[in-house]
C-alpha cells in the first residue's frame, strides 16, 4: 500500500495541477515529451545498470529467451487480442505499442530485498531491452498493416525510420565503449561519463545504445542511481496525473 500511495499522490497532484493552471494538450508538447524522455532514460540505465552480471551468465539462456520469444509472445498476444476484438488491423500496431514492461516500475521494485539475485538479473534485462525490442516490432506491426490498407509508403516510411535510429544507436553504443575504454581507470571521470550518456541519449533519443551502455558504463554510483529511479518513477507518475485532466477516452481508431 505504500508503494502505491507513492504513485497514486504524485498523479493526483499532477491531476490538481492541470486542473488548477487549465493544461492541456500536455501529450504533444516539446517540454512534456523532453522530460518524459530523461525519466525514461534514467529508468532503462537504472535496469541494466542493475543487472548483475555474473548471475546474468549464468541464466543468458533465460535472458534470451525473455527478451526475443517473450516480448514476441507477449506483443503478438495483446496486438492479435485487440485486433481481432475490434476488428480492426490498426489495433495491432496499438497492441504491441502498449505491450511493454515499463523499465522504471522495474528499476524500482528490483530493490526489494525478497527477490533474489537471479529474479532481479533476469527481470531487469527483459525490462530494459523489451521496450528497444517492441519499438522494432511497432515498426513491423506498421509495415504489415499499412499494406493490409494499401498505404505502401508508410511501410516505406516506418523502415527507414528505424534503420536510421538503428545506426545511430550503433554509433552511440561505440562512442560509450571508447569512453569506457579509456576512463576506465577514473571512478570519476566514469561518473561524469555516464551522466553524459544519458543526457545524450536523451538528446538523440537513442534509448537502446544508453540500454546497452548500462551493462558495462558502471560507475560507483549505485546508491545515487537508486535515487534518481525512485524520483524518476514518481516524477512518471506526477506526469501521468497531468495528462487525467482530460479524462480517459477510447474509442475506435481509423487509418486515414
Amino acid at each position: 500500500m505504500l508503494a502505491l500511495g507513492k504513485l497514486i499522490i504524485p498523479a493526483g497532484l499532477g491531476l490538481l495541477v492541470a486542473c488548477a493552471t487549465g493544461a492541456s494538450g500536455l501529450e504533444s508538447a516539446p517540454t512534456y515529451l523532453l522530460l518524459t524522455t530523461i525519466l525514461l532514460a534514467v529508468g532503462l540505465y537504472g535496469s541494466t545498470f542493475g543487472i548483475d552480471l555474473p548471475h546474468a551468465r549464468k541464466d543468458w539462456r533465460t535472458i534470451v529467451a525473455a527478451v526475443t520469444i517473450g516480448v514476441v509472445a507477449k506483443a503478438a498476444l495483446i496486438g492479435v487480442s485487440l485486433a481481432l476484438a475490434f476488428q480492426n488491423p490498426l489495433y495491432l500496431v496499438l497492441g504491441v505499442a502498449v505491450a511493454q514492461i515499463d523499465p522504471l516500475a522495474v528499476a524500482a521494485i528490483v530493490g526489494n530485498p525478497r527477490m533474489s539475485a537471479r529474479a532481479k538479473s533476469i527481470l531487469a534485462a527483459w525490462s530494459s531491452f523489451d521496450d528497444p525490442i517492441t519499438v522494432l516490432l511497432s515498426v513491423y506491426a506498421a509495415a504489415i498493416v499499412a499494406t493490409a490498407q494499401g498505404v505502401p509508403q508508410l511501410q516505406a516510411g516506418t523502415a527507414g525510420s528505424y534503420l536510421t535510429s538503428l545506426a545511430a544507436n550503433v554509433v552511440f553504443i561505440a562512442v560509450a565503449f571508447l569512453g569506457w575504454y579509456w576512463l576506465r581507470r577514473y571512478p570519476k571521470a566514469m561518473a561524469v561519463l555516464a551522466v553524459a550518456l544519458i543526457g545524450l541519449a536523451v538528446w538523440q533519443f537513442t534509448l537502446l545504445g544508453l540500454a546497452v551502455a548500462g551493462l558495462f558504463i558502471r560507475p560507483n554510483i549505485s546508491r545515487q542511481l537508486g535515487r534518481a529511479v525512485q524520483a524518476a518513477l514518481i516524477g512518471a507518475a506526477f506526469m501521468l496525473g497531468l495528462l487525467l485532466t482530460e479524462g480517459v477516452h477510447s474509442g475506435r481508431v481509423e487509418l486515414e
